[in-house]
Parts: C-alpha cells; structure tokens; sequence
C-alpha cells in the first residue's frame, strides 16, 4: 500500500537519537512524494506498481526534489503546528520550526533510500538497482507481517523514547533557570 506509515517507525528511533540533526516532516515527506508513482499506478490499474520511483537512481532524484520542496513546505507545516497547538509554550508538542538544508538532505536521503530497502524486502518484483543487473535477493528476508511490526514497534520506541529525551531536557533547563 502506498504511503504506508510503517515506513516512518524507524525513523522516530533515529529523530530520538539525532535530535535537531534529524527532520522527521522531511523524512515522511519523502516517503509520500517517492509512493506517488506507485499511487497513481494503482489509481490507474498499471500493472507495474514500483517503477523507476523504487529504485536508488530514481530514490535519488526524489530525494533532492524532497528536499528543495519539502523544506519550506515542512518549515511552513512545523509553524504552523505550533501556532495552532492549544497548550502552554513549553510544552513536549512544541517544535523547532527551522530546518537546516543539511538535515534536510539528509533526512529526505535517508527517507528515500529506507523505503526502496524496506520494499526490496517487502515486493519480489522491485529492481532497486535497475540499470544494473545485481538481483533482488531481500523478498522473504523477513515475513511482511514481522516486518510490519518491527517497524510499529520501532515507532512506538522511538517515540516513547524521544519524548522522555525532551522531558528530560525540559525538565534539566527548567531547574537550572
């Protein structure tokens, strides 16, 4: 299924490891804008549902336009998620607005690039490496339901434990001041 949020579970582990150096919006971003090929081929019953969007040349040019465009349309989301919160200024849903290019890039990199190894896992059919004939040998590495759950589980870690990192945080400048 396109635009699936399991693709985005590993990624809160790496936004609670990395912090600021890491932009999940830009990530998930990614993640939609590299299954639009894959939508519009189930929309209109193509046969072939993972193009050249999956694989690493075409995760390439996804990830560049990802960044170029993702990042004032996530620093634009990110402002106004804050504006429209209902809670105090200080709060764990508050988030930092400003998205450097270098996390950017990064981040709609690793978004792109995750994907076409999740799916190589997932899809028989794909060829990640199109122009060059290296095989798929990843289907059946993991069963789909287990790989589903890692990454709903990594999610749920990944949260969990990214928000006690900023209440932790919070918590130590709140005593020092």
């Amino acid at each position: 299924m396109p635009v699936t949020p399991f693709h985005v579970g590993p990624a809160a582990i790496v936004k609670a490891v990395f912090r600021e150096k890491f932009s999940i919006t830009i990530f998930a971003f990614s993640q939609i804008v590299i299954d639009l090929q894959a939508l519009f081929a189930m929309l209109s019953a193509d046969i072939q549902l993972h193009g050249i969007s999956h694989t690493y040349l075409g995760a390439t040019v996804i990830a560049l336009i990802s960044c170029v465009i993702g990042k004032p349309v996530c620093t634009f989301f990110l402002k106004w998620w804050n504006c429209h919160l209902l809670v105090a200024k200080d709060s764990l849903l508050i988030v930092k607005e400003a998205i450097s290019w270098k996390v950017a890039l990064c981040s709609a990199f690793m978004g792109t690039y995750s994907h076409i190894l999740l799916d190589s896992i997932m899809h028989a059919g794909l060829e990640p490496f199109f122009l060059i004939q290296i095989p798929n040998n990843l289907p059946g590495l993991v069963a789909v339901d287990t790989l589903h759950i890692l990454c709903a589980v990594a999610g749920l870690l990944g949260l969990i434990a990214y928000f006690l990192g900023r209440y932790l945080l919070m918590s130590r400048q709140s005593t020092k001041n």
